[in-house]
């Protein structure tokens, strides 16, 4: 018998998208840039917020969350089992330890 499976949902990339990056791809900026500064500004007028920052990866952001939300040395962090794998090692790298129930991951879809 087959198990259920939680589909993940496909990217809805438009022509919009695909001129945006082929602008980009124009110039000598590939990764901090003009379009980075005007994405943070727009994003954070978006949330009703002061300021945003763009990070490299999902990662990355979840590293920059942890240090936010000042999670510190013994402070337990429960993540969800339904995860990128990537999820938990923010926690661990900010010198906490993930519950052991965060790193159960199975193979989907």
């Amino acid at each position: 018998m087959t198990q259920p499976c939680v589909p993940m949902s496909g990217p809805d990339i438009t022509a919009a998208e695909i001129a945006a990056v082929s602008q980009v791809l124009q110039t000598r900026y590939l990764s901090i840039g003009p379009r980075i500064a005007e994405f943070e500004e727009c994003f954070a007028a978006y949330v009703g917020t002061k300021y945003a920052i763009a990070v490299s990866s999902g990662t990355a952001g979840l590293h920059l969350c942890v240090i936010a939300a000042g999670v510190s040395e013994g402070d337990l962090v429960i993540t969800t089992p339904f995860s990128y794998p990537s999820s938990p090692p923010p926690m661990s790298s900010s010198t906490n330890a993930p519950s052991p129930s965060s790193w159960t991951l199975t193979r989907g879809c």
